[in-house]
């Protein structure tokens, strides 16, 4: 079986590898040149069973800082530190120095790389020789003209790197805002920082990015990056006759944190199978719609800061895994409520 792959992001290099590994023949379509991948904004932070979706030990160059615990913070004022949360144990990473690993995995299995090519609808008649168009571009190139993307929803994010504060190396920050969320991620020498949020201006982002940097004395070193984020959950369907989507494409990203990686690593190792929709509706759907559901309660509740102290440590945990029951949110929004 022929399969094309759209996008060389951690989803499209997934699947070719895997697909790859699995006897397929894969041919993957990059938009950028080589030395542009990746071309998006990240904070470059997985958990460490993000892992246990590739081949790697955890002991590779990419890796750049070990984490293990998180400072939480609301609009400025600091709530609590956490450990064992979902990216407690995890790792921040180089994500270019990941993708090329990721890429020399896939093209040692056989699969074939096209840099500089940028596929759009108007290619499909070119791809008639494959079997399967399994398309990983982040925005859903091909996919969006045959699936249903009513609900897929992005917001914008802001994201730099940056030097001087003093918080530990095995720590990270995240800053929890009214309509969304703020990030810094220690990264080797550097700070890797960022914003995003629900119907926010790029100005509003930016002034919010510029009180994180006086917070926390940091002096920004590059320039300050945009793009957006999916987080409205998972689209309905995946496979439409021989066209799949996966990764952030799908809506495969946690709402409520922005996390997609881990995500966009499983759904490679999936996707081309038979039963890729059964597998992902069993594994992960419910959890990134518990996230998106979630989401839409936490923007209508106002001092969210309050909601985040009354919350446990295992509940903020399952909270932004999608780990959770209607219950337990109702328990929360009790506490919130009784001494509001």
């Amino acid at each position: 079986m022929k399969i094309a792959v759209i996008g060389a992001g951690p989803a499209g290099l997934s699947t070719a590898y895997n697909a790859s590994k699995d006897g397929f023949d894969v041919v993957l379509y990059e938009a950028d040149l080589l030395e542009k991948v990746p071309s998006k904004p990240c904070g470059e932070a997985i958990p460490k069973g993000a892992l246990y979706y590739t081949p790697f030990k955890g002991d590779e160059d990419f890796i750049l800082n070990r984490i293990k615990q998180v400072r939480f913070y609301w609009e400025g004022e600091f709530i609590r530190e956490i450990k064992n949360f979902p990216l407690a144990e995890g790792f921040i990473i180089d994500k270019k120095k990941f993708l090329r690993s990721l890429i020399e995995l896939a093209e040692s299995e056989g699969a074939k790389i096209i840099f500089g090519k940028r596929i759009t609808i108007r290619d499909l008649p070119n791809l008639e020789r494959f079997d399967m168009i399994i398309d990983a571009s982040g925005i859903g190139v091909i996919a969006q003209h045959f699936l249903d993307y009513k609900n897929y929803r992005r917001i914008p994010v802001l994201q730099a790197y940056a030097k001087g504060s003093d918080i530990p190396e095995d720590t990270i920050v995240f800053w929890g805002l009214a309509r969304g969320y703020a990030w810094v991620f220690p990264r080797g020498d550097l700070y890797n920082i960022g914003v995003g949020g629900v119907n926010y201006s790029p100005q509003e982002l930016r002034r919010i990015l510029e009180e994180l940097i006086s917070h926390f004395n940091l002096k920004l070193v590059t320039n300050i990056r945009g793009s957006s984020v999916s987080v409205g959950g998972p689209i309905k369907r995946l496979v439409t006759n021989r066209i799949r989507v996966v990764g952030e494409a799908a809506g495969m990203v946690m709402p409520l944190t922005g996390e997609g990686i881990r995500y966009a690593l499983i759904g490679g190792q999936i996707v081309y199978k038979d039963d890729y929709e059964e597998i992902f509706n069993k594994t992960i759907r419910k959890k990134l719609e518990r996230g998106a559901f979630l989401l839409k309660i936490v923007l209508k509740i106002p001092n969210k800061g309050r909601l985040a102290r009354k919350a446990s440590d295992e509940l903020l945990y399952r909270f932004f895994e999608g780990d959770f029951r209607l219950t337990d949110v109702l328990k929360v929004l009790a506490k919130y409520i009784s001494i509001k």
